[in-house]
């Protein structure tokens, strides 16, 4: 049994149950293609896709600063190692807003790190890697367009969608 979120005990079944779940209200396209991929190599592009979902409600949010939005997204790149910090993550960022489905899966981070945890290490390494480098990604944008992220140059446009 894994610690999760309300200090209830949830099982990996449970978390992957949750991520399957919510995964068609978050996603209109991938949700149809993610359900064909098997086994280990689902569970990991599934995880992935949440944690990049979860990250984009942080940097869409309508109303929250950029302060605020850097300190949620660095927040979620620690929720990697520490289970911890991924549990209370959902209240850490309970101001967020944007579409209830969205709201409801960064509510329930913690669950999806219990997912994430389950996975082989190597996988595992791979989600972080690259969720990481997105995440990053993310930061500089908002950072650099602070009223709005507006591209200007097709430069920044292939740098902003890699």
């Amino acid at each position: 049994m894994i610690q999760m979120v309300l200090e209830n005990p949830v099982s990996v079944k449970d978390a992957e149950r949750f991520c399957q779940e919510i995964l068609p209200q978050v996603s209109r396209t991938f949700a149809l293609s993610i359900r064909f991929l098997p086994g280990n190599l689902g569970r990991a592009v599934l995880v992935a896709y949440l944690i990049c979902r979860i990250a984009d409600t942080v940097e869409d949010d309508p109303v929250a600063s950029i302060a605020a939005k850097t300190a949620l997204l660095d927040h979620l790149l620690e929720c990697f190692d520490s289970p911890a910090l991924a549990n209370s993550y959902g209240e850490t960022a309970r101001g967020v807003q944007g579409e209830p489905a969205h709201v409801q899966l960064v509510k329930h981070t913690g669950l999806v790190f219990a997912l994430y945890r389950s996975l082989p290490r190597t996988s595992q390494q791979h989600v972080q890697r690259w969720v990481s480098e997105m995440v990053h990604g993310m930061k500089k944008f908002i950072n650099l367009y602070p009223n709005g992220i507006r591209i200007q140059t097709l430069d920044e446009y292939k740098e902003y969608c890699y």
